[in-house]
């Protein structure tokens, strides 16, 4: 690297006769007029610069000033400088001079002789310097050097005491020259009783010759081998342990020493085990679970197409366990279960897999019925057996059951066709009132195919804007006003058409898809009802059902809230529209949940109205604004006395309790006039209209009032 002089003076004559002199010496040099601009140069190009020859006497900043800054800066401190003076300067100024940096004086004019000798004095004392340095720095790394050397023993004597591995180091005869604290603390051996042993002494005698020749094998030909292997502790206790093992050799590939390193893993294979157990198994009637009856079927099913055998599963549901569960307990419930397994392996042959599936249903596989008949006559004894009552808490509770049983190969030929195929028949047999059992037919799977396909359609038209809504009006029985609409939710598929509400909406309440449904029926009825207050119908109200599955959301109110904030609508002009069932599932909860949303301004209706069964205790606690009668009310109570006198009794029932009272299905003239004679409030039905699209329901609403 190319080495210069710095020279600093603020008067170009004497900065021109010193690069002069420099160079004339072999000398290369940098200038700079000024303070500041040595600094600059400093801070770019310290790493070249060997000496600083600078001007005292220098305007904005002086040179004792300027060599402050310079030995201030720890890239720049060890720069020696020569300072050029006018005149004699004082003893003061001198001693602070050589504070700030200073290694010399030389006074104006300058002698060239006394310069350059200075200067090669400095510069011989620079490269010395420079050179002890350089000794300096290759000592200190070689004592950097060792001291990593030392501080590696010193870590690797900290892993080798506090590792969680034993670690162990043989000769090439097997016997034991180093162990460190986790070795002695798993084979119980203190230090001075193993050292000097072969590792012989912790031969279990659970592996067989053949291992060690593999192990030894491995060792010999790969200088390295690792698995599992059973040991034995001082006390005679077997572990089981994983061990790796290698060779160290010297440089002519001469094997020296055996390092081995192993985990006790006892405890870990115990505990693997009993995870594997557990993800098999039911853990409340240690019975195996869905995943593990899965793989016992396709078992089972290999061996029946070798043998070109039949074979038989049912499934097994106990009818309404959860109404059950919710009167006796939890806690009895499960017993209950637990009491319901002992009988069933009781009650079956002893080559039955039973399988519990999930709350009240169990699964069974009969590899050895292949014949129907035995099928049935099974089931049938396991029904009459499980009438018998069982004993819970000193108590008598009495069962039923519901049985779907399926035939391999016949009913599927594949585990998950099979238990799909039971599960829809107990399911069907459940619906038809339970304490029974059918064999799975071929007719119902089509259904549930069929099903399937609604749900899969019905996803679809979520997106693809076939959900539409129509408007059915409800109308003043006094003054023929259209004064509401009940919002209806239809779906119409291009290819199809309309499908019928009957066929999708219990397929999208079972799917969790009526939600999704229900929320955005709410906010299109809703924008839509504000669209036509704009058109000048002011006092028109919408109304909206919710159903079983919205009502039961926990954030229905937080939904109706933001969506009558989003549309605008005054909550005064919505009306939602509830079963009685819906109420009386959880009392107390729909109470809270109606309240909420009375306090926000919706109104509220209990649907169907003496379809259901609720009480007039419960009634007068609802906060409710209507009640509708339902239409099995009003189709025949022109002519049928008792159903006259049901919709009487609901009207004057609703006017006692301060509640408008609305009767729906209304079909001729002689229905409405019976009701407005009986003071019903209003009334809907096709006497006055279908559900209409929005665009005709607006020429119905534009044309006035209807003739009562």
């Amino acid at each position: 690297m190319t080495r210069k002089i710095l020279i600093v003076d603020d008067i170009k004559e004497n900065l021109l006769s010193l690069g002069a002199l420099l160079e004339s010496n072999d000398y290369s040099y940098i200038s700079s007029s000024g303070g500041k601009e040595a600094l600059k140069i400093l801070s770019t190009q310290h790493g070249i610069i060997d000496l600083i020859i600078m001007d005292i006497n220098m305007p904005e900043m002086d040179g004792f000033q300027t060599a402050k800054l310079i030995k201030d800066r720890p890239k720049t401190e060890n720069i020696p400088i020569i300072f050029l003076t006018a005149g004699r300067e004082d003893y003061a100024k001198k001693m602070s001079g050589f504070l700030d940096g200073s290694v010399d004086f030389i006074e104006k004019p300058i002698d060239d002789v006394v310069l350059l000798s200075r200067i090669a004095a400095f510069m011989k004392f620079k490269k010395a310097h420079d050179e002890l340095l350089r000794l300096n720095k290759g000592l200190h790394k070689k004592i950097l050097e060792c001291e990593r050397v030392e501080e590696k023993l010193a870590l690797s004597s900290i892993v080798f005491e506090n590792s969680i591995e034993g670690i162990v180091i043989t000769d090439v005869e097997g016997n034991i020259e180093l162990t460190n604290p986790a070795f002695l603390k798993t084979t119980g051996y203190e230090e001075k009783e193993i050292l000097g042993e072969n590792m012989r002494i912790l031969k279990s005698g659970k592996q067989d010759k053949e291992f060690y020749q593999e192990f030894w094998g491995s060792i010999c030909g790969e200088g390295h081998w690792e698995g599992e292997i059973w040991n034995k502790k001082k006390d005679g206790g077997i572990y089981l342990e994983y061990l790796s093992v290698m060779s160290i050799k010297n440089a002519n590939g001469e094997t020296l020493r055996y390092v081995g390193f192993f985990t006790d893993v006892t405890d870990r294979n115990e505990a693997e085990r009993l995870l594997i157990h557990n993800a098999l198994h039911d853990t409340l009637t240690g019975l195996p679970n869905r995943l593990a009856f899965n793989n016992a079927i396709n078992d089972a099913i290999k061996k029946a197409e070798e043998d070109s055998q039949l074979m038989t599963i049912m499934c097994i549901g106990i009818d309404r366990f959860k109404k059950l569960n919710d009167t006796i307990g939890h806690g009895a419930g499960d017993e209950l279960l637990k009491q319901v397994v002992k009988r069933f392996q009781i009650i079956t042959p002893q080559s039955t897999i039973i399988s519990r599936l999930g709350g009240s249903e169990f699964a069974f596989l009969f590899p050895e019925i292949s014949h129907e008949d035995d099928a049935f006559a099974l089931a049938h004894h396991i029904l009459e057996e499980i009438k018998s009552p069982f004993k819970i808490n000193g108590n008598d509770n009495y069962i039923t059951a519901s049985i779907g049983i399926g035939i391999f190969p016949n009913d599927g030929e594949t585990s998950e066709i099979l238990v799909k195929n039971c599960i829809l028949t107990l399911n069907r047999v459940k619906e038809q009132g339970g304490n029974s059992f059918q064999l799975f037919n071929h007719v119902m799977n089509m259904k549930a195919v069929e099903m399937v396909n609604i749900e899969r359609n019905l996803r679809k038209a979520l997106v693809k804007d076939e959900i539409i809504v129509y408007y059915q009006p409800k109308v003043n029985i006094q003054t023929g006003k259209i004064v509401g609409a009940e919002a209806l939710v239809r779906w119409v598929r291009p290819e199809e058409g309309m499908v019928s509400p009957a066929k999708f909406i219990p397929i999208a309440e079972e799917s969790g898809l009526i939600c999704l449904i229900g929320e955005w029926v709410l906010r299109e009825a809703c924008r839509q009802a504000v669209e036509w207050h704009k058109c000048g119908h002011e006092d028109f109200s919408i109304a909206v059902n919710l159903s079983s599955r919205q009502f039961q959301e926990r954030d229905l109110v937080a939904t109706v809230r933001s969506t009558l904030k989003e549309t605008g609508l005054d909550p005064n002009k919505l009306e939602l529209e509830i079963t009685e069932s819906i109420i009386m599932g959880d009392v107390e909860s729909a109470i809270f949940t109606m309240k909420e949303l009375s306090v926000m301004g919706a109104k509220l209706s209990i649907d169907d109205f003496g379809t259901g069964y609720s009480s007039l205790s419960y009634l007068k606690r609802f906060p409710i604004n209507t009640l509708k009668v339902d239409r099995s009310f009003i189709c025949d109570m022109t002519e049928n006395i008792d159903d006259a006198a049901i919709a009487t009794t609901i009207i004057s029932m609703g006017r006692t309790l301060n509640l408008k009272v609305i009767a729906e299905g209304v079909e001729t003239k002689a229905q409405m006039e019976f009701l407005k004679k009986h003071n019903c409030d209003e009334i809907q039905g096709f006497y006055f209209s279908k559900p209409l699209p929005a665009n005709e329901f607006k020429e119905l609403l534009d044309n006035g009032d209807f003739d009562t």
